[in-house]
């Protein structure tokens, strides 16, 4: 499932991204992939954590564009209140289940499964 989601955003990249952000020079506009990491992560209650996303290029060069993305609590009922959010720092709260949404530009590119103990 990790492959294809990557695969997915892989090619949807290639097609959506025409120009420069924040870590990137217009030089390097031919992403190949994003990565975001951690996918799935456990936290204790008070605990804090953050979430990571990285730019890779045809050429090889790899870019923290943590940045330069938008990060963002799932509205479902199992994830209210479950989490804090602030930026990509991500704190447990409950014990539960929470999902996050990561964006680039628009494009959607991870959704982070967050369990409370």
């Amino acid at each position: 499932m990790k492959k294809i989601l990557l695969l997915i955003i892989s090619i949807i990249s290639l097609f959506t991204f025409a120009g420069c952000q924040k870590g990137l020079d217009s030089d390097d506009i031919d992403l190949l992939t994003i990565n975001v990491s951690p996918l799935s992560m456990t936290l204790t209650q008070g605990q804090t954590k953050e979430i990571k996303v990285t730019a890779k290029t045809n050429s090889g060069v790899k870019t923290d564009i943590t940045s330069a993305c938008n990060f963002s609590i799932l509205e479902m009922d199992i994830s209210k209140d479950v989490i804090k959010l602030k930026g990509n720092k991500v704190t447990g709260l409950l014990p539960g289940l929470a999902k996050i949404k990561v964006e680039y530009k628009n494009l959607q590119i991870g959704y982070p499964t967050v369990i409370v103990k």
